[in-house]
């Protein structure tokens, strides 16, 4: 799905900067923020987020 950054963040309701920050991981993107992208892309949070169940990979805690 071919989208701009800013016509993504004006359909998220933020701003491009901020979209950006989620982007770069520099910001933690809020829950509405993960709902609101799987309506628009039309995909689970897990593909979203690449949840994978069955995974060796683990998040590092610091």
């Amino acid at each position: 799905m071919g989208v701009s950054q800013s016509k993504l963040a004006y359909d998220l309701g933020v701003t491009r900067q901020t979209l950006s920050n989620y982007e770069c991981g520099t910001a933690p993107v809020p829950s509405d923020i993960v709902i609101s992208l799987c309506d628009i892309f039309r995909c689970s949070s897990d593909w979203l987020l690449r949840y994978e169940p069955n995974s060796k990979r683990r998040a590092r805690i610091k």
